[in-house]
């Protein structure tokens, strides 16, 4: 009986460790591709941010009339706006790239879940900048009113 019980646990050791060995390069692959994408991301946002104040993006979006929308960006800056999202598109992608390496059928069913929430976060945005709009008409609204019966 304690040969079989030796047996047992010889084969759980065996596969737990074979199983160790075969997630631990994928681990590395996936912590490479993310530290590299976070090192492409933050040159990638740097260079396109000094070539953009280079070229006074954030003058020329201003003398477009998006004045509102400077409000919406970070630090009131379309170039830093630019920036970040060039940033966090290289992490998303080094990520995506780094969970392929853990396993294909995981990365096939979390790209199918990204694309199936796609709408959801569309439909935000929308409701998002209708809802400022809203806010904003009504807000100018209440202020004309209170400049109109003199409230200070």
């Amino acid at each position: 009986m304690w040969d079989q019980v030796n047996d047992a646990l010889r084969q759980s050791l065996s596969r737990v460790l074979t199983s160790l060995a075969g997630f631990i390069p994928g681990m590395l692959a996936f912590l490479v591709s993310v530290i590299l994408a976070l090192a492409a991301g933050w040159l990638l946002a740097a260079a396109v941010s000094r070539v953009l104040r280079w070229l006074r993006f954030d003058e020329r979006v201003d003398s477009l009339g998006l004045v509102a929308l400077a409000e919406w960006f970070p630090g009131r800056s379309p170039t830093r706006l630019v920036a970040r999202l060039l940033f966090w598109s290289a992490l998303l992608l080094g990520t995506l790239v780094g969970i392929a390496a853990l396993d294909a059928t995981l990365m096939t069913t979390v790209a199918g879940r990204l694309l199936l929430y796609l709408p959801n976060v569309f439909v935000a945005v929308l409701l998002l900048v209708a809802g400022s709009v809203l806010a904003r008409f009504m807000s100018r609204g209440v202020l004309i009113t209170a400049v109109n019966m003199q409230i200070q």
